[in-house]
């Protein structure tokens, strides 16, 4: 899994974003166990995730992934061959107003 931090809190205007940047088309989702509403696109290499950083599930509001603030979002890359997806971080590199911070993926969902 790769993970990435985003500096940005607001997932619904970044998602449109990202998909022109990615060229993935993100679909709206709602799930306790990645902190409510997210947005997921499935593709060949795996699922790409953006969500909240917090974690909801376990009763106490915090952070999915420690290093990066509760308050910011975090695009995760799943799947079995991380080299599957060099050429969604070059695009995602080129978003320099997201400031895309590479995470240690501990729990990212």
């Amino acid at each position: 899994m790769i993970v990435f931090g985003l500096n940005s809190s607001d997932l619904e205007s970044i998602a449109p974003v990202l998909e022109a940047a990615l060229n993935v088309r993100l679909m709206p989702r709602e799930g306790y166990f990645h902190g409510g509403n997210y947005y997921s696109a499935e593709t060949a290499g795996g699922t790409i995730r953006l969500q909240y950083n917090r974690d909801i599930f376990s009763g106490k509001i915090g952070p999915i992934v420690r290093d990066w603030p509760v308050d910011r979002l975090v695009l995760s890359f799943e799947g079995s061959d991380d080299t599957s997806w060099e050429l969604y971080l070059s695009a995602l590199s080129q978003l320099s107003d997201l400031q895309p911070t590479r995470l240690a993926p501990q729990s990212a969902g």
